[in-house]
């Protein structure tokens, strides 16, 4: 089992710190802040099996996504995610607030 974040925050939590056996992450890059957490982990010694770097991600928001389900508005949702990915937002309402 990995934890999934973003670059982001990633580097605001630091949370290549937390990396272990047992507390396994994928970490996806976002625009300014990939290379950061690539740099940090490396440089503290982070094991490469249980911190594992993506590569960047287009730049989108997670709120804007979030929006766009609420107020079902399917062409921004087309814009910003996988047909996939929207439809199963849209049949599982994992994002209600």
């Amino acid at each position: 089992h990995y934890y999934m974040n973003g670059a982001d925050d990633v580097v605001k939590k630091q949370k290549w710190r937390k990396a272990s056996k047992t507390n396994r992450f994928i970490t996806m890059g976002r625009k300014g802040d990939t290379e950061k957490v690539a740099q940090a982990a490396a440089g503290e010694g982070v094991n490469p099996a249980y911190f594992i770097m993506g590569s960047d991600l287009p730049d989108i928001s997670s709120t804007a996504v979030r929006d766009a389900l609420f107020r079902r508005d399917y062409s921004s949702l087309a814009e910003m995610l996988h047909p996939t990915v929207m439809e199963r937002c849209l049949d599982h309402q994992s994002w209600q607030r």
